[in-house]
């Protein structure tokens, strides 16, 4: 980032850094976002501490925590990659979404109190209310969680905010307001995780608000057939299939071959 982000921006996104801000740099975007400007954070755990806390003053918090569900994860699939839980009334955003945003290696976001005449929020993403979110960072290495009460937050847990802040004006000045949307994860828009469920429509429909087009907001066909190309099943209806077919299936067939044979025999 130069000295400062370039006037002509409509949205600045800023994905996944992996490495801090400097204090310049920060000052760079505080200045954007009071012209006012519009920004979408993507920020996994533990990553960009010092961008973690600047958000603090447009009260985004983004706490020190990894984000788990273990009943919205694909079966067979990987600890922490969740599914996320969609009321499509929550934001416009969402609305247009035939299916749910795909989450690996995530973070909770809040919302930091503020005054009402200085911001209004929308918690709008949120993952299922068996989940939680754990202070122990170690889950990133280890793979697997269990829940502490006292330590860990049950869920639902927050992933994914809006905000909207009023900017400093001149004495005698109208109001102004830019927008802020912040989400505790940036896998879901890479080049793996792009085209998976809901995933691409998330993030431009995220960039389409911030732009104030929201007649662009909508449903995008896919590259990949849902029910066709892909093919996903939580790791609880993986398990009740594991069930009905490996166990109760064959149980079955043994009963209907022991009642057989006994007919034949004794009958």
């Amino acid at each position: 980032m130069g000295d400062e982000v370039p006037p002509e921006t409509g949205v600045l996104v800023i994905a996944g850094p992996q490495k801090d801000f400097l204090s310049e740099e920060l000052a760079a975007v505080d200045r954007y976002l009071q012209r006012p400007g519009q920004a979408l954070v993507l920020l996994d755990p533990l990553r960009a501490p010092e961008l973690s806390a600047f958000l603090r003053r447009y009260y985004v918090g983004l706490p020190p925590d990894v984000v788990v569900d273990p009943g919205a994860r694909l079966y067979g699939g990987e600890y922490l990659t969740m599914q996320l839980t969609v009321e499509r009334g929550d934001h416009p955003i969402l609305a247009p979404l035939d299916a749910p945003p795909l989450f690996s290696l995530t973070r909770s976001v809040e919302v930091l109190p503020g005054e009402p005449s200085a911001m209004m929020a929308v918690p709008f993403l949120k993952t299922s209310g068996e989940s939680w979110a754990t202070a122990d960072t170690g889950v990133l290495r280890a793979g697997a969680a269990t829940f502490v009460a006292g330590r860990d937050r049950p869920g639902p847990v927050t992933v994914g905010v809006e905000v909207a802040f009023r900017t400093l004006t001149p004495p005698g000045a109208p109001p102004e307001q830019g927008r802020l949307i912040a989400y505790g994860n940036s896998e879901f828009a890479n080049n793996f995780f792009i085209e998976f469920l809901g995933n691409k429509d998330l993030l431009v429909n995220t960039v389409d608000w911030l732009a104030r087009e929201p007649q662009a907001i909508s449903h995008r066909p896919r590259r990949q057939e849902l029910g066709v190309h892909q093919f996903y099943v939580s790791n609880e209806q993986g398990d009740r299939l594991f069930w009905a077919t490996a166990v109760l299936e064959p149980m079955l067939f043994a009963a209907i071959g022991l009642a057989l044979a006994a007919r034949r025999r004794w009958g």
